[in-house]
């Protein structure tokens, strides 16, 4: 009983643990892509050595021939958070999200915020972070392409009569 009534309380320790954990990891999440806003709207295009109609990369963006906002300003002012299924890098049992880094350290680039770009390179630590989180994007459209492509044959082999 008493054995029942301890594995009870960790787990109810470990559940309010877990809920705080990820509050704190929203807050910080918010906090940070605000300030990765302010930071991209600060730089450009006001920033820039060079303004639009000089700027190649600009004129290619604003044009709409290749490239976004989103592929400029991580060119030129920051990365930002790299979100993992929703959430900020998650840590591993250790509490370190790469070996690199203290246990439980608070710092956000442990957690993966990438303060580079990649005009002037990234560290190999925000590198690493930034194809953790690219593949996942691969990953979402590549099964979206497969789904969306059988429900696709579905609907031809069902209407090929008509």
């Amino acid at each position: 009983m008493a054995q029942e009534i301890r594995f009870a309380i960790q787990k109810r320790f470990v559940t309010e643990g877990l809920h705080i954990e990820k509050e704190f990891d929203a807050a910080v999440q918010a906090e940070l892509n605000d300030c990765t806003t302010s930071v991209i709207d600060t730089c450009v295009p006001a920033g820039l050595v060079k303004n639009f109609p000089r700027n190649n990369m600009d004129c290619m963006v604003l044009t709409g021939a290749k490239g976004g906002k989103i592929n400029r300003s991580q060119i030129v002012c920051l990365l930002g958070q790299q979100v993992l299924e929703g959430r900020r890098v998650p840590r591993m049992p250790n509490g370190k999200t790469l070996p690199c880094f203290p246990a439980f350290d608070p710092n956000p680039r442990s957690s993966g915020f990438v303060g580079d770009r990649f005009i002037s390179g990234l560290r190999p630590q925000d590198f690493y972070f930034h194809c953790m989180a690219g593949r996942e994007g691969l990953i979402d459209t590549a099964v979206k392409t497969a789904r969306s492509g059988y429900l696709q044959r579905c609907l031809i082999k069902q209407l090929e009569s008509l």
